[in-house]
């Protein structure tokens, strides 16, 4: 932004030059002394808002809007003079010891029928620009800092919206292989972990429809052992006591509890 602000300031500055330059040709007399150009300085200056300053061939200040010219050094070194003497314009940025701040230089090749007249110059401080881009970098600034505590907020709500599903399905995969009841059915949502969720509670269903047909299973056999006066017992392929019923265990003067899991 900034370098666009200084080309269109040196475009700005380059084209007030030729205009002034066009209306101050005819009053170049080569004299030093003469006020005419110093008085067309002055009041250009008044008119474009900017310091104007004409300059003879040689450097010799010859008309300055600013300062007083008889006072200043001569110019012919300055970097915008040189460039316009050489290429018909020049432009550069440095800092005026004479006003004490930061200027942007625009100067102009003035000519008669192909001879050399003078050089037009222009200034402008950069003051103004530079409290502009100071503004403009601070509201970039803040509204960075704006946008990225809204992201951070937006993340953490969407990340907290996305993960409750799977923290939900977790404890009550834990809960499940625990071997504890899940009773309420997980909420489904229409994305990916919304499958995901709605295969567990099917699952889980299905397991708490077998344990119970296996409970019930179990619990018939049982009945059915222990009503029975023939004495039972059923040993796993180790030869370990899985189950005895009532009769074989008054028989062994043992209690259940006890030769569970003992060898045969």
């Amino acid at each position: 932004v900034r370098q666009t602000y200084l080309e269109d300031i040196e475009s700005q500055l380059l084209t007030e030059a030729g205009m002034i330059g066009d209306v101050v040709s005819a009053d170049f007399s080569g004299d030093p002394a003469s006020p005419i150009l110093d008085t067309a300085a002055k009041h250009w200056a008044g008119v474009i808002g900017a310091r104007v300053t004409i300059i003879a061939p040689d450097g010799v200040v010859l008309g300055e809007s600013d300062e007083d010219r008889m006072q200043m050094e001569n110019h012919a070194t300055r970097p915008e003079i040189a460039q316009a003497v050489a290429e018909g314009q020049g432009s550069s940025i440095r800092f005026s010891h004479t006003v004490g701040y930061d200027m942007m230089y625009a100067a102009l090749r003035l000519e008669s029928e192909g001879s050399l007249l003078g050089v037009m110059r222009v200034a402008l401080p950069l003051r103004n620009l530079d409290a502009n881009i100071s503004h403009l970098q601070q509201a970039i600034f803040g509204a960075t800092i704006v946008a990225a505590v809204g992201s951070l907020a937006l993340a953490a709500l969407i990340t907290g919206r996305t993960t409750r599903p799977l923290r939900d399905l977790t404890e009550a995969a834990r809960s499940l292989a625990a071997g504890e009841r899940v009773s309420t059915p997980l909420n489904i949502s229409n994305d990916e972990i919304g499958k995901l969720t709605a295969a567990f509670n099917s699952m889980a269903v299905q397991l708490r429809q077998q344990i119970t047909a296996l409970q019930g299973e179990r619990g018939k056999l049982s009945a059915v052992l222990q009503t029975m006066s023939d004495g039972v017992l059923i040993v796993d392929q180790e030869g370990q006591i899985q189950l005895l019923n009532q009769a074989a265990a008054s028989m062994f003067g043992v209690s259940q509890e006890e030769v569970t899991g003992s060898s045969l």
